[in-house]
């Protein structure tokens, strides 16, 4: 039994290391920091790329707790009026700027920018393999 479970630590530090960027952060952590882009982390790049250094502002003291369904309301910095306008395609398939929707009546349906692009497909196929991993 000492082997067994010598074997697993060992396997959760293996584990740790392979998704890891930061030291001795829990695996759980580093799959939802890793499959996260905060829109103000893009903006404070400039929107220069898609994939900025940093790409999130998460911390694993408060990453549960974040709101990850935050909408934008301010305007960015380094591109004004963004959180207001969308690209859109006219009658002719061109790209055209156009206000996002608002509803007076449905105020639920209105369209507006989440803070945060979370990437559930990797986050569960991850967490699958690390379960299989575990169990086996």
């Amino acid at each position: 039994m000492g082997s067994l479970e010598k074997l697993t630590l060992i396997g959760v530090d293996v584990g740790k290391n392979a998704f890891s960027s930061e030291k001795n952060s829990s695996i759980s952590y580093q799959i939802v920091k890793d499959n996260i882009t905060d829109l103000k982390a893009l903006d404070a790049d400039g929107w220069k790329s898609k994939t900025p250094k940093k790409q999130n502002y998460l911390k694993e003291s408060n990453w549960k707790t974040v709101n990850f369904n935050e909408v934008i309301e301010d305007d960015f910095k380094n591109a004004k009026d963004l959180a207001n306008k969308k690209i859109d395609q006219n009658e002719n398939g061109e790209d055209t700027v156009t206000d996002l929707d608002s509803s007076f009546w449905l105020p639920a349906t209105d369209e507006h920018y989440y803070r945060y692009h979370v990437n559930f497909t990797a986050i569960i196929v991850q967490a699958v393999f690390i379960f299989f991993s575990v169990y086996f």
